[in-house]
């Protein structure tokens, strides 16, 4: 099904275009001010809470995630410019969301998803923030922060050019943990019985490692080079101007 709804001026006119094949994909155009400025995307998807994917493209603006024990994934989404159009597509477990327009403006998301959904969260211009996934999760910015609580997932990826990226979670023996931030702050909250191995590079920034004793690392090095507890899950750190900090959880 392929459905595209357009929000004029003057009034609402809803236009429909039916096919059918098996993907189901569902284009929006909001194309006019509902409220002053501000047009609203929202709407629900049913997913396997077990399998779930969310993709999301955007260009500017902040977005939140949290989570909920449902059967589905809730997003709804802000649009400052009347030029803003979305497209979304659905195919089984797999939801996918795009800001189709580089002059859209900000657009707000807030997403409420399954824990175990698996996230790939991209915007150029904007902060993005994750709360309680246990999901596979990858989230990249150009210009934003980056902000993940309370993570429990085996593999996450966050990369800032210019934002903080900061991480408050646990590592998993066989996980696999990427941190880059090009001229900002890392900054790792772990719990103190966690076990990792360390490796990265601080290219002009400090390091403070927060009271962990890392095997193997040598104070004032870029290099960073070693392990904590057991070792276990991988840690990959870079910042070429920033700091990278080290906070223990009890």
């Amino acid at each position: 099904m392929i459905r595209i709804t357009r929000f004029p001026q003057c009034g609402l006119i809803f236009g429909f275009l039916v096919l059918s094949f098996s993907l189901t994909s569902l284009v929006w155009a909001a194309e006019a001010e509902l409220s002053g400025n501000l047009s609203v995307f929202s709407r629900t998807y049913q997913v396997n809470p077990q399998t779930a994917s969310l993709s999301l493209r955007g260009i500017t603006g902040p977005i939140t995630v949290t989570t909920a024990e449902r059967n589905e994934i809730r997003i709804k989404a802000e649009l400052s410019a009347p030029s803003a159009k979305l497209m979304d597509t659905q195919l089984d477990n797999k939801v996918q969301l795009e800001v189709l327009n580089d002059n859209s403006g900000p657009v707000r998301f807030e997403i409420v998803v399954p824990s175990r959904c698996t996230l790939d969260l991209k915007c150029i211009d904007g902060a993005i923030t994750v709360n309680d996934t246990q999901g596979k999760l990858t989230v990249e910015t150009t210009d934003g922060d980056i902000t993940l609580h309370n993570i429990s997932g085996t593999e996450v990826i966050a990369r800032s050019t210019s934002g903080k990226v900061i991480y408050d979670g646990d590592i998993s023996p066989q996980g696999n943990y990427t941190f880059q931030s090009f001229n900002n702050l890392i900054d790792l909250t772990v719990p103190a019985s966690a076990s990792f191995q360390l490796a990265g590079t601080a290219f002009t920034g400090d390091v403070n490692l927060g009271g962990l004793n890392i095997a193997n690392f040598i104070p004032g090095s870029r290099k960073l080079i070693g392990s904590y507890g057991q070792g276990g899950g991988k840690i990959h750190l870079t910042t070429h101007k920033g700091q990278i900090r080290f906070h223990k959880k009890k």
